[in-house]
């Protein structure tokens, strides 16, 4: 699956292995369009909260319309030095009660937002989109991944089940699907465990 195909690529081989040959150096600076630029910044609310910086998404369009080149060198240096701003990396911690709640004595009253700096949530976009498309060249993804896959949807999946259901049944054999929970499955995201750390 995923990660046999990933393994190779990550992992340095043992001596008993054969020879691989070095991966290239990252060209991903090259790689990124003003396209892709352009579209990580204007997917982005207007109204989106602002981070440590206060320079807002509806700022940072004003920018691109006056100072483009301004924004895609800074783009390039985050890319080819593969350094992320430690500005870009501070959030701020909003805690907002939400409406309609019985008792607010309830954490699960309250809903918490980070506040990150909206140019680093454009680079992080930018990078997001050549990460996909070089997992995508060079083959690194399982034909049976099928979420944040371009082309690829959860109509997709619940076709290809019922076509295997269709043909196991034909073919005389018993044809069965398991949904699971994978959010469960994490001890992470347990609600004692969440609440504790929260505590």
């Amino acid at each position: 699956m995923k990660e046999e195909r990933l393994r190779p690529e990550s992992l340095s081989p043992k001596e008993h292995q054969q020879y691989f040959e070095q991966l290239p150096a990252a060209q991903g600076h090259q790689s990124f369009t003003e396209q892709a630029v352009e579209g990580a910044l204007f997917a982005q609310l207007v109204g989106k909260a602002r981070g440590m910086d206060k320079l807002s998404f509806g700022a940072l369009r004003l920018l691109w319309e006056r100072e483009k080149k301004r924004i895609l060198e800074l783009v390039k240096a985050v890319v080819g030095t593969g350094r992320h701003r430690a500005m870009w990396k501070w959030a701020s911690e909003v805690v907002i009660p939400k409406a309609g709640m019985d008792d607010y004595m309830k954490l699960m009253a309250y809903r918490s937002f980070s506040l990150l700096c909206c140019m680093g949530k454009v680079i992080e976009e930018v990078v997001a989109e050549l990460m996909g498309e070089e997992d995508e060249r060079r083959g690194l993804r399982s034909d049976g991944q099928y979420g944040s896959r371009k082309r690829r949807s959860r109509i997709d999946v619940a076709a290809i089940m019922v076509n295997r259901a269709n043909v196991a049944c034909s073919q005389g054999h018993i044809a069965g699907v398991l949904l699971m929970d994978f959010k469960a499955a994490f001890l992470s995201v347990g609600r004692r465990r969440l609440i504790h750390a929260m505590r």
